[in-house]
C-alpha cells in the first residue's frame, strides 16, 4: 500500500498537495495541470469512479492495467493531465459525496473547467443537480469572458437553460465580444453554431434597443 504524502512544494518547484477522498480508497488520481505548476493526489474509489463514468468503468475495468492493480490491491497511482486541478478536485470530490467541501457559489470559468472535464469523463448524469443550479440565471456575470464561460459550461453540461443563457448573453455583450472568443484559450472551442446563434441575437437585442429610443 502507498504511504500519504505531505501538501507543500516540491523538489521541481511544482505545487503540491494530498487530498483524501475515501479513507478507504483503492486508487490514487494524480492531477496535473504543467502550465500552471500545479499537482494534487487524491485517494479516490474505483467503484465510485466507474458508477459515474463510462471512461473509469473502462479504464478499471479487467482488460486494463489500472483496473488489474486495483484488483491485486495494489492502489495504483493514476496519472491525468488536466487544464485546470481545482476544477478536476471538485469534480470528484462532488462523485465521492463531499458536497459540504464545495462552495455553493463558483467563479465562471471553473464551471466552465469542470464542463469540460465533465464532458471529458461523461459524467454529465452524476452531475445533474449541481449542473442546473451553476447554470441558473442567478449567477452574476459581468464581463463578456463570464458571459463565454457560462455558454460553455450550459452547452457542455447539456443544461436546460441554455436557451435562457443565450438569451441573456445577447442582451449583455456587443456585437464584437463574440468574434473576440475565437482568440480565447478557452473559449475558442465553442462551436461556431452556437457562437454564430449568439452573435445573431446580440444584434437583435441591440437593434430591438435602438428601436425603443
Amino acid at each position: 500500500m502507498c504511504s500519504e504524502p505531505t501538501n507543500g512544494i516540491e523538489a521541481d518547484g511544482i505545487e503540491y498537495r494530498f487530498e483524501t477522498l475515501d479513507s478507504e480508497g483503492d486508487v490514487i488520481l494524480s492531477v496535473h495541470d504543467s502550465p500552471c505548476d500545479a499537482k494534487i493526489d487524491l485517494l479516490a474509489c474505483s467503484r465510485i469512479l466507474t458508477l459515474a463514468s463510462p471512461v473509469f468503468s473502462v479504464m478499471f475495468s479487467s482488460n486494463f492495467q489500472e483496473g488489474i492493480r486495483v484488483r491485486r490491491g495494489d492502489r495504483p497511482v493514476v496519472s491525468l493531465e488536466e487544464r485546470d486541478v481545482q476544477a478536476m478536485e471538485l469534480l470528484l470530490r462532488i462523485l465521492h459525496h463531499q458536497a459540504g467541501e464545495i462552495a455553493m457559489s463558483i467563479e465562471p470559468k471553473v464551471i466552465a473547467a469542470m464542463a469540460i472535464q465533465s464532458d471529458k469523463y461523461h459524467c454529465n448524469k452524476a452531475l445533474r443537480p449541481w449542473i442546473e443550479h451553476w447554470c441558473n440565471e442567478k449567477q452574476k456575470l459581468s464581463t463578456p469572458e463570464d458571459l463565454g464561460y457560462m455558454l460553455m459550461a450550459t452547452y457542455l453540461f447539456e443544461s436546460s437553460n441554455l436557451s435562457n443563457a443565450i438569451v441573456r448573453a445577447a442582451k449583455q455583450l456587443k456585437p464584437n465580444s463574440v468574434p473576440a472568443w475565437r482568440e480565447h484559450e478557452v473559449l475558442s472551442v465553442l462551436p461556431e453554431t452556437l457562437t454564430g446563434n449568439v452573435y445573431v441575437q446580440t444584434v437583435k437585442a441591440i437593434s430591438n434597443r435602438q428601436q425603443l429610443h
